[in-house]
């Protein structure tokens, strides 16, 4: 999806990521991109130039799942977690 935003061009990218921890914890998370663009300047061909790049995605979920993750580590190596 691309919106026209007064000189600038802005394009909405949804993307998910799946894997594994290195605990072997499943980890699934959504983000929402939105790329903002300036025209190139020449019209020879170029491609446009990143302006604003916004990222949004879970964070409660990914403060959880590495909370969890920091204490599962430190408990495999005897010590204490870290904090946030």
């Amino acid at each position: 999806m691309a919106l026209l935003l007064g000189t600038l061009t802005s394009d909405i990218c949804q993307a998910s990521c799946d894997g594994d921890s290195v605990t072997g914890t499943p980890y699934t998370n959504e983000y929402i991109l939105i790329i903002h663009f300036v025209p190139a300047e020449n019209g020879r061909g170029e491609l446009p130039k990143m302006s604003i790049m916004k990222e949004f995605v879970d964070s409660r979920h990914t403060l959880k799942f590495f909370t969890e993750e920091g204490v599962k580590a430190a408990a495999a190596v005897g010590g204490a977690p870290a904090t946030l």
